[in-house]
């Protein structure tokens, strides 16, 4: 695929230079050889990078200096430099452009038919969990402490041990994240976060929710859509569990055991990180870098084989 004519396209008096359009070209080619190390994108759906632009009218070298921002974690400063742009010039174009790709991005979180879910069902689900067409968890991120004190109180997860924005993330058996929600402050608990998210409204009547220990709240949440909650048992304080109850506990935690490795898959996006340690200005911009994040991690290679 030839990308190197749509690769620059001078929109401000900063990008005119001959010289800063070659080094620029040649970062970029750089970035195509090795798509998924510096932008979390499979080399194979490269192409989007060319959709993404026809679609949201943004250079696409904005777009690939956006995925690289939200990929590696850099600072402003530090891409304006490796671009040469200036750092207010990288933030600016950030901003106007992260909303944009994310809008598109967003569309690749998906609710897959059941027919189509059960057509890829690892081998572990198709027993007992056969129905169960979503796996939760809640996913934070450290974000820096606010200098308002009922801030710093709202946003603090007594879990994380610091200041966070929390996230309710779903997949299907076979890893692909067919719900994210919005972020929510840090103290808000798992029942809470479901329950205002819309998750409920949208998972399907008669499915089966995998889910850990901290969700057991939600069972009665789920009944009235008909639909069950799975998770690890839990017994009373100086009990122990059956030797029936351990084996089903090892199950269950056999089956959740691919939200967990889907969750190691965004955090490798380092703005997503659990101690990113966001600015507190930017924090309105964390939604939008989890949809293009959540998006990004549905291109890549399935986790599991069926």
């Amino acid at each position: 695929m030839h990308v190197a004519g749509s690769m620059y396209l001078p929109t401000t008096t900063e990008e005119d230079t001959s010289e800063s359009g070659v080094s620029r070209q040649k970062i970029c080619n750089v970035e195509k050889e090795n798509p998924q190390f510096y932008l979390g994108l499979p080399k194979i759906m490269y192409n989007i990078i060319d959709l993404l632009q026809k679609k949201t009218q943004c250079s696409s070298l904005h777009i690939l200096m956006t995925l690289k921002k939200i990929r590696t974690g850099d600072t402003f400063k530090r891409i304006g430099l490796e671009f040469g742009f200036s750092r207010g010039h990288v933030s600016k174009l950030f901003k106007k452009t992260l909303p944009k790709i994310a809008f598109l991005l967003k569309q690749l979180i998906v609710w897959p038919e059941k027919k189509l879910i059960q057509k890829h069902l690892p081998i572990q689900f198709r027993y007992r969990y056969k129905n169960v067409q979503s796996i939760i968890d809640c996913y934070e991120i450290e974000i820096e402490k606010p200098s308002d004190v009922s801030l710093q109180s709202l946003t603090w997860s007594q879990y994380k041990n610091a200041n966070t924005m929390k996230y309710l993330i779903s997949s299907t058996p076979d890893g692909l994240i067919n719900f994210v929600s919005r972020g929510y402050s840090g103290r808000i608990s798992d029942t809470a976060l479901v329950q205002d998210s819309g998750y409920l409204q949208i998972v399907p009547a008669g499915s089966s929710v995998l889910a850990d220990r901290g969700f057991k709240e939600i069972a009665s949440l789920l009944r009235e859509k008909d639909c069950i909650l799975l998770r690890p048992p839990s017994v009373n304080a100086g009990e122990k569990l059956s030797k029936n109850l351990v084996r089903e506990s090892k199950r269950i935690a056999s089956c959740r055991v691919h939200i967990e490795r889907l969750i190691r898959r965004v955090r490798e996006f380092n703005s997503a990180r659990l101690h990113a340690c966001v600015d507190i200005k930017n924090v309105y911009m964390l939604n939008d870098i989890m949809y293009v994040i959540c998006g990004l991690v549905n291109l890549q290679k399935k986790l599991t084989k069926y």
